[in-house]
């Protein structure tokens, strides 16, 4: 059953599959994963990711495997890309590590944090908040993009991606997340 805001504002995403509520235990995790300097919990993720039901044939079956980016400014607070090293250590479980494109898609700088905006108020800031790198538009023409992130709360950044991948011809997209908030059905 969907929650609420997605039956209002259906998804983009054919599907996405995520590993574990974010809640206790797993959002201290997380957030030693994307905010202290732990990019090594990308295994152990992983690992709890390919354990859900198909996601193996999602990360089997696509063309392109995306990382959600970060912007320039982020990237070099963080030193890494959480998401990237997710999406590295899934493809590499899989075999797949030549379907990544870490660089396909940049992100602008948006000066304030997500963290504490409404679904509402995300949607409309992710409304040209993503761009494919220049040159490589015709790749995505009938193509099964996997985007990857570490985390997935409202959907604005995943559905964001998804538009501007249908967009550019991507014929399908789907996403792996480790963690999504729960929802109260």
């Amino acid at each position: 059953m969907p929650c609420p805001s997605c039956a209002a504002l259906p998804s983009p995403l054919q599907r996405c599959i995520a590993a574990v509520d974010y809640a206790y235990p797993w959002h201290q995790a997380v957030a030693a994963f994307k905010f202290a300097q732990q990019p090594a919990w990308a295994q152990a993720m992983s690992q709890l990711l390919l354990a859900q039901p198909d996601c193996h044939v999602l990360v089997e079956h696509c063309d392109w495997i995306v990382p959600v980016p970060l912007s320039a400014q982020r990237l070099r607070e963080r030193g890494y890309n959480q998401a990237w090293e997710l999406c590295r250590a899934l493809a590499h479980r899989c075999d797949q590590t030549g379907k990544c494109l870490p660089y396909a898609i940049t992100r602008h700088h948006v000066p304030q944090t997500q963290a504490k905006q409404s679904r509402q108020e995300r949607l409309r800031r992710m409304h040209r908040m993503f761009a494919l790198t220049s040159g490589n538009s015709t790749m995505w023409a009938g193509r099964r993009v996997l985007l990857v992130d570490d985390v997935m709360t409202t959907g604005a950044t995943l559905f964001a991606l998804a538009k501007t991948l249908q967009a550019a011809g991507a014929s399908r997209v789907d996403a792996l997340v480790f963690a999504r908030t729960p929802f109260e059905g």
